[in-house]
C-alpha cells in the first residue's frame, strides 16, 4: 500500500509538473481556466504567452527576457499564463491571436487591455505592459487621438496594425486604405506599408489569387520600398499555396533573376522541391 501510494504522488507530481511552466521565479499555467480562475480570485491582471513550439522569437523570450531579474519582480503582480496556440485552438480563435509570440494582457475578467507582438527586451517589455496598463498606446487611446486628428498618419497606421494583429481585418482595412488614398507624396514609405499588409492580410485568409496579385501590384507600385523584396517573394509563395506550381515556379525564377545575391536562395530551393 505504502508503495501505491508513493507510485500515485510521483504521477500526481508529474500532472502538475505539465500543467504549469516555471521561469525563474515565476509560473505560467498552461490551462487558461486555471489562470483565469486564480485572477478572478486574486483581482490581478492576466499576462497570456501564446506561442507555437517552431516559433523562434518565443524561445529567446524564455531564454532572455523572462528569466531578467527586472521582469520577474515586475511580473509577480499578475497571474500568468503560457498557452500552445496550436494546442489550445479555441482560446486562440477567440482572442484573434495569429502571431507569434502574442502576450495578451487581460483584466481578471478576460477583456484585452492590449497585446504586444512579437520579441522584447526585458526594459522595452516591462515598459510597454506599463503603458498598457495606463492606457497609452491601447486601442481605444489610438482610436480617440486619430479621431481628433485624422491627419496623422503615423498615428493611423499604428491603428491599423492595432486591428490587424487582434484579426479585426475590415477596421484594419479601412485605416490602411485611408493611408493609401489620402496620405501625401512624402508619406509613401506608409503607403507602401499598407499595401504590404493589405495583401498579407488576403494571404491569411487564404484568398492567394487576390493575395499574390496584391503583393505584386504593391512591389511595381513601391519598387524602392523596405518591404518590396518580401512581396516579390511572397507572389511565388501565395501560387504555390494556390497548387499553382507552374505560377509558383516561374514567380520563384524570376525573383532569382532580379536578386541574385538573395539569403533566400536555399529556401527557394526547398520550395522548388516541395513542389516537384
Amino acid at each position: 500500500m505504502k508503495n501505491l501510494i508513493s507510485v500515485l504522488l510521483i504521477l500526481l507530481a508529474g500532472t502538475l509538473t505539465l500543467s504549469a511552466t516555471t521561469i525563474g521565479d515565476l509560473k505560467f499555467d498552461n490551462d487558461f481556466s486555471e489562470a483565469s480562475a486564480a485572477a478572478q480570485e486574486s483581482r490581478q491582471p492576466m499576462l497570456v504567452d501564446m506561442y507555437t513550439d517552431w516559433c523562434f522569437w518565443c524561445k529567446v523570450m524564455d531564454d532572455s527576457t523572462f528569466p531578467a531579474p527586472y521582469v520577474q519582480k515586475f511580473l509577480k503582480n499578475f497571474q500568468l499564463a503560457k498557452i500552445n496556440a496550436e494546442v489550445d485552438t479555441n482560446l486562440a480563435q477567440h482572442y484573434g491571436v495569429r502571431s507569434y509570440p502574442t502576450f495578451l494582457l487581460l483584466k481578471p475578467d478576460g477583456t484585452e487591455i492590449d497585446r504586444i507582438i512579437g520579441y522584447s527586451p526585458p526594459e522595452e517589455f516591462v515598459g510597454m505592459i506599463v503603458q498598457s496598463l495606463n492606457g497609452v498606446n491601447t486601442l481605444e487611446d489610438l482610436r480617440s487621438r486619430q479621431a481628433a486628428d485624422p491627419g496623422d498618419y503615423d498615428l493611423t497606421f499604428e491603428l491599423a496594425e492595432k486591428y490587424m494583429y487582434r484579426s479585426d481585418y475590415e477596421n484594419a482595412r479601412n485605416y490602411y486604405n485611408q493611408i493609401l488614398t489620402s496620405a501625401p507624396a512624402d508619406k509613401w514609405e506608409l503607403s507602401a506599408s499598407s499595401a504590404y499588409y493589405l495583401a498579407y492580410m488576403k494571404y491569411k485568409e487564404k484568398n492567394f489569387d487576390e493575395a499574390a496579385q496584391a503583393y505584386a501590384d504593391m512591389a511595381k507600385k513601391y519598387p524602392k520600398a523596405e518591404e518590396t523584396e518580401g512581396a516579390e517573394l511572397m507572389v511565388g509563395y501565395c501560387y504555390q499555396q494556390a497548387n499553382q506550381f507552374d505560377k509558383a515556379r516561374d514567380e520563384y525564377n524570376d525573383f532569382l533573376l532580379r536578386h541574385p545575391e538573395t539569403d533566400e536562395k536555399d529556401w527557394i530551393k526547398e520550395q522548388m522541391e516541395k513542389m516537384k
